[in-house]
């Protein structure tokens, strides 16, 4: 069986969702990408993130440095709805969502070259991990050009209860190949986590705790087959227990002071737009 970090690659969304959830693989692909660096709500979030990447503690990082369209937010995670750009931006204004579907057109444009060659990558899964529309939107974008380019998708295999009713038209299909797991690097997240924090740019509480393994998962071509059985396997999925997602920017201080107790007693995350 061909090495799957053969010609590899790993595309995620913001800056810190390559340790979150793919901390098992990012030593062993041979590039990782990040496409969005700034939010224009969160001015200062670029520079700080551009000061993790200049501290990184492995050489094969870079980014697309696109600016976040901020359309999350607007995304209604009890029904949501898919498109081709990644979810329906809904209850928002034009411009919102004009800027959500230009920025899934400046992810094609910049990763189609950068990808050329590359066998397998890796990237969000098509619900968001804890439902975030721009990992919806990178998973779409990466997969529309895996038939262009002839590589082979790979997706992260966590889910919150915010994402299960994305997910679960998914998980529930036939078609999908034997996940491949691989135990997470704690060691290199925590020294990751460590950086972030030190730039007050980590989008999650510090308690974060990674599972003992990851796994991803794949499809095969007759995937949108839902006669066909023969491939059909438990879909591995890590559950994480975040519940909300806050709608306005705080620092991390301001965050984590407003939301202690209640991390504290329901271990939950508070979240902030990326």
């Amino acid at each position: 069986m061909r090495n799957q970090y053969t010609k590899s690659a790993l595309i995620v969304a913001h800056a810190d969702d390559e340790i979150l959830f793919f901390s098992s693989i990012i030593d062993k692909v041979d590039i990782v990408i990040v496409c969005f660096m700034g939010n224009p709500r969160v001015p200062e979030r670029r520079s700080a993130r551009m000061r993790v990447l200049n501290e990184y503690p492995l050489e094969n990082i870079s980014t697309l440095d696109i600016d976040t369209s901020g359309a999350s937010r607007f995304v209604n995670w009890d029904k949501p709805v898919e498109s081709y750009t990644g979810l329906e931006i809904q209850n928002a204004s034009a411009s919102a969502r004009e800027s959500y579907r230009k920025t899934y057109e400046d992810i094609l444009k910049k990763l189609r070259d950068k990808l050329s060659g590359y066998k397998t990558v890796y990237t969000h899964n098509p619900w968001g991990e804890y439902g975030h529309a721009d990992h919806v939107q990178v998973h779409r974008a990466v997969d529309s050009l895996a038939g262009e380019l002839e590589f082979r998708v790979l997706f992260s295999n966590y889910v919150s209860p915010r994402s299960m009713n994305l997910a679960l038209p998914y998980i529930s299909k036939t078609g999908y190949l034997e996940p491949i797991s691989s135990p997470t690097n704690i060691n290199l997240a925590h020294q990751v986590r460590d950086l972030y924090i030190k730039e007050n740019c980590w989008t999650v509480p510090e308690n974060f705790s990674w599972p003992k393994f990851e796994s991803f998962n794949s499809k095969t071509a007759n995937n949108n087959d839902a006669e066909n059985s023969e491939n059909s396997l438990l879909f591995a999925l890590n559950f994480i227990p975040w519940r909300y997602q806050a709608t306005e920017p705080k620092s991390f201080s301001q965050r984590i002071s407003k939301n202690f107790t209640r991390i504290k007693t329901r271990a939950l995350g508070a979240l902030t737009s990326d």
